[in-house]
């Protein structure tokens, strides 16, 4: 359910010889919870609220990522070639510059640039991006698995097909080589096994998302 919600901007307790008229303005916002409609159609799946201090000086960048609706429906390889992108994270708020990241190296030739230029116009919104590894966590676990949106017209053939992420395999210490890149299996949330790191040459599904 959506409602309004006030920030305030704030400062220190000023000094005797610095006090004097100072002009407070609220900044306003619309409260999401999990599995709302957001903004361009799709489901909200991930919110930075609790994570933010009461009163700041700066309104952030984005609260709240959004999934798009199910006619941004998309497949393909993760790249033509399994050459290596330096930079590219697992966290919430990553996927944006893995996206910018990728498309850098690879152009149109990979399953980044469909995500952030899908073909299906939805809303007025140009700011989807290929979700990174812990986004496709949080689409699954505060979407997915909602009892209202159990299916959340995700599009997928079958309810263990994959969705690619953005976020490639590492290369000190992990098992999973940089020509490889995570995937994550909704029908069962499965991510860190040997299966859920996938030839960045094969096809899988994916779903864009956003932030707002």
């Amino acid at each position: 359910m959506m409602a309004l919600e006030k920030i305030m901007g704030g400062r220190d307790i000023l000094d005797e010889d610095e006090r004097g008229t100072i002009n407070l303005y609220a900044q306003w916002y619309k409260h999401y919870d999990m599995g709302d409609l957001g903004p361009q159609g799709g489901r909200v799946f991930f919110s930075r609220i609790a994570d933010l201090d009461e009163y700041f000086t700066e309104f952030p960048e984005w609260i709240y990522l959004e999934v798009a609706p199910s006619e941004y429906h998309i497949a393909g390889q993760w790249a033509i070639t399994r050459v290596d992108i330096p930079g590219t994270k697992p966290d919430e708020g990553a996927g944006k510059v893995n996206t910018e990241l990728i498309i850098e190296v690879h152009g149109e030739d990979c399953i980044a640039y469909q995500c952030k230029y899908p073909s299906v116009a939805g809303g007025e919104a140009t700011d989807w991006y290929l979700p990174s590894r812990l986004e496709l966590g949080y689409l699954f676990k505060n979407v997915f698995k909602h009892s209202g949106y159990a299916t959340f017209e995700l599009g997928l053939e079958t309810p263990d097909s994959f969705l690619w992420s953005s976020t490639q395999g590492f290369i000190s210490g992990d098992q999973y080589p940089t020509g490889h890149a995570a995937v994550f299996r909704f029908v069962d949330g499965q991510v860190y096994n040997q299966n859920n790191y996938q030839n960045k040459e094969s096809s899988y599904f994916a779903r864009p998302v956003r932030q707002f």
